[in-house]
């Protein structure tokens, strides 16, 4: 195994899990466990950037570096996108790709790459609509999450991951944000958060999808939205 890919696991672990097979084919670099290091690092990064928030909130000093001070405005994205890969690699035991390769992976299919799935044409402005189709997956219903999962090539509860884990992490830390305050963003904070976290249990007693509260009132549109062929 390359030291040097070792190393530099915490970014090598953000890439398409081709990408990674590749390498540990290639190269012995070890994808899987690079997976985990990479989560690790979004995790603890995520949290610092947490706890950064709630003390800004509170008044106190900051710890982090100026050139980390964009970290607490990302840390909701870190930490659910952390949540996500941390499931896909416990119950699919196999690396994972971090959501921000998510555009990155739609160009290639676009232009015809390997693993394409994707119909030719529309440009960025597909690549975008993919990208929006994606998050709004994370809380269609069960059946919707599916099909798009198929369409993706990824498991059928991975939209369940990726939006669960994103509303536990922004709820979580919205609610720590507020100090307990009452009003209303508090209660959807909570809403957020308790939802998140019971669509986790269910997904992973199931291990299949879970639709979200949020997606009901869009149930007369869900499959305009995602047609069968996924175009």
């Amino acid at each position: 195994r390359a030291p040097f890919l070792v190393l530099a696991s915490p970014l090598l672990g953000l890439l398409p899990a081709g990408i990674q097979r590749d390498l540990e084919e290639g190269r012995g670099y070890p994808a899987l466990a690079g997976s985990w290091i990479s989560v690790a690092t979004e995790a603890a990064a995520g949290l610092a950037g947490g706890l950064q928030l709630v003390l800004v909130m509170l008044g106190e000093r900051s710890f982090l570096p100026g050139w980390l001070s964009w970290l607490p405005v990302a840390a909701p994205v870190l930490l659910g996108d952390a949540v996500f890969r941390g499931l896909v690699a416990w119950i699919e035991r196999r690396p994972v790709a971090s959501a921000a390769t998510a555009p990155w992976v739609f160009w290639r299919m676009w232009r015809g790459g390997r693993g394409a799935r994707f119909p030719r044409g529309g440009g960025l402005a597909f690549i975008a609509g993919r990208t929006l189709l994606t998050t709004a997956a994370c809380f269609a219903p069960p059946r919707v999450q599916e099909r798009w999962a198929g369409v993706l090539g990824l498991p059928s509860w991975s939209p369940t991951a990726l939006g669960a884990g994103a509303e536990l992490a922004g709820g979580g830390l919205d609610l720590l944000r507020g100090g307990g305050a009452a009003g209303p963003l508090t209660v959807l904070s909570a809403v957020l958060a308790v939802e998140g976290l019971l669509r986790l249990v269910v997904m992973v007693r199931r291990r299949g999808p879970v639709g979200s509260l949020l997606g009901r009132p869009f149930s007369s549109r869900w499959d305009r939205w995602f047609p069968g062929d996924g175009r």
